[in-house]
């Protein structure tokens, strides 16, 4: 894979069934990784640069599209906390973590360019996104 571009700040926006839904910042430039702890603003001097990852804007759009369907940010336990974040929730550190799962049916997910022109990833008037 070659070295990607730095296409801008974009966001992802994902709508439920219910309603509910949030809207998230997706860095396409360079950033810092490693280094056993940080998040994505702060790093920890070992980290390691890591350049941008998307070839173009389609392979962005593909990769968005994945995380929210069928990898990582498809199950139950991280939209909820992905919710929580965006709803402000407070949730009680000590407590059991959230449940994966199925269940949180996705109804659209939509990117937003830096521009502000947006561009509809997948939608599903009935049912979760799959």
């Amino acid at each position: 894979m070659s070295a990607g571009r730095d296409l801008g700040t974009y966001f992802v926006r994902i709508e439920f069934e219910t309603g509910e839904g949030f809207i998230m910042r997706w860095n396409t430039s360079a950033r810092f990784i490693g280094g056993g702890t940080g998040t994505e603003e702060w790093s920890p001097l070992e980290a390691k640069r890591q350049e941008p990852l998307y070839e173009s804007e389609e392979d962005l759009f593909r990769n968005i599209e994945f995380q929210f369907t069928d990898g990582n940010y498809s199950c139950d336990c991280n939209l909820r906390s992905f919710l929580d974040r965006a709803y402000n929730r407070e949730r009680d550190e000590e407590g059991p973590d959230y449940e994966c799962g199925d269940t949180m049916k996705i109804k659209r997910i939509t990117a937003i360019r830096p521009d502000g022109s947006e561009h509809v990833l997948a939608e599903r008037p009935h049912g979760k996104i799959q």
